[in-house]
């Protein structure tokens, strides 16, 4: 009996082990590349580990250009990384760089070949899905090619065949995110819920449905979402606080050039509707930095209305989580400036500016309003 209860425990152990070791060859990479070309002194790539921290892995190059990297991602889905050469100086991650590129990694082996001053040419091999955005690539290539000159029209047309023809793909879900300021909210759901189960639970697909979510508010037609924040001067306001008003919301930002230029108009709108009844609200997307916001109010003149930060955080918008406190996703703002026009029953009568209508129609329906 003894013997029969020691031969269990070594089997359940083995099994155990079993799993455990493919678990860890599952979330496991390797990624073997060669450099051809006048090398620096490095490589550095950047990805996401298994535990969700950032990892950004910098190796020596031997004098032939070989490479290797491995490490554990999460195996189950694919994910964007980045690859680059480290330039002398330390040469920023962000701007151009022809020496740097974006691919799908996964949890398996892959290779990568490029040239030095040609990393959009490399040769990527091992992931499914980047195979599949390389063949998408080429297809839009293709048309440039024919055609001479950039096909926007055409080029999406390719997006949305394979939109149809791919709903198990994550690369669905990853080119889905670039047409979220493209296309209406209804054909966006239409492509989400074709989806496949696991594409929808990638970090792709959660963060399309995120990102259709916030298109969806801030709708004309809708109930506009209730947020509170600090104002300018210290103080907790909330959107309910002005309830039984018209308010005009007005997202904006240091660095808008369009924003800043508004700025006149939005103070004479403010001397002019104020007292029948207006408030206006200044949402800044300055909360990195504060202190260009304040100045900014300033030296623009308008200190008279209300202001506060948007609540963005960097580290939520990076894994793709939604961020309650984050007034701009409350109303799906992509693109600066947009203005909300909200009644005294906080119903949004109108999106206004590059996210909506022109601005010569808030006029008007303002005029209308307080005539």
């Amino acid at each position: 009996m003894k013997k029969i209860f020691l031969i269990i425990i070594v089997l359940v152990s083995h099994f155990i082990s079993g799993n455990a070791q493919n678990n860890i060859e599952k979330d496991h990479f390797i990624l073997n590349g060669k450099i051809d070309g006048e090398l620096t002194d490095s490589l550095v790539f950047y990805y996401e580990n298994i535990h969700g921290m950032h990892v950004l892995n910098s190796k020596v190059l031997n004098k032939n250009g070989y490479f290797t990297f491995e490490g554990q991602i999460i195996g189950s889905q694919p994910q964007m990384v980045m690859i680059m050469l480290k330039e002398k100086g330390d040469k920023a991650i962000m701007g151009s760089n022809p020496n740097r590129i974006n691919f799908l990694l996964e949890a398996d082996q892959m290779t990568f070949t490029a040239t030095v001053g040609a990393f959009d040419k490399a040769v990527i091999k091992g992931s499914k899905s980047q195979t599949e955005m390389d063949e998408l690539k080429r297809l839009k290539e293709k048309i440039r090619k024919e055609s001479g000159v950039r096909n926007k029209e055409k080029e999406s047309e390719i997006d949305f065949a394979f939109f149809e023809e791919h709903p198990d793909s994550y690369v669905t879900a990853l080119h889905l995110l670039s047409y979220l300021s493209k296309l209406s909210p209804e054909r966006l759901n239409y492509y989400y819920a074709r989806l496949s189960k696991k594409v929808k639970q990638s970090s792709f697909g959660k963060r399309l449905d995120i990102g259709i979510k916030k298109l969806q508010a801030g709708v004309p037609g809708g109930t506009a979402a209730d947020f509170s924040a600090t104002d300018l001067h210290g103080n907790s306001i909330s959107l309910s606080d002005f309830e039984g008003k018209y308010i005009l919301l007005d997202f904006w930002a240091t660095w808008c050039i369009p924003c800043r230029k508004s700025a006149p108009h939005l103070l004479e709108t403010y001397n002019k509707y104020h007292g029948n009844g207006l408030e206006i609200i200044c949402i800044g997307d300055n909360d990195r930095q504060p202190d260009q916001w304040i100045a900014a109010i300033k030296k623009d003149g308008t200190g008279a209305m209300h202001h506060v930060l948007r609540g963005a955080d960097i580290n939520k918008e990076l894994k793709g989580e939604f961020n309650d406190k984050d007034i701009s996703g409350k109303y799906g703002i992509k693109g600066l400036p947009t203005k909300i026009l909200i009644d005294p029953n906080g119903k949004i009568i109108g999106r206004y500016g590059s996210d909506g209508e022109d601005d010569n129609n808030l006029d008007e329906i303002l005029a209308k309003i307080f005539k």
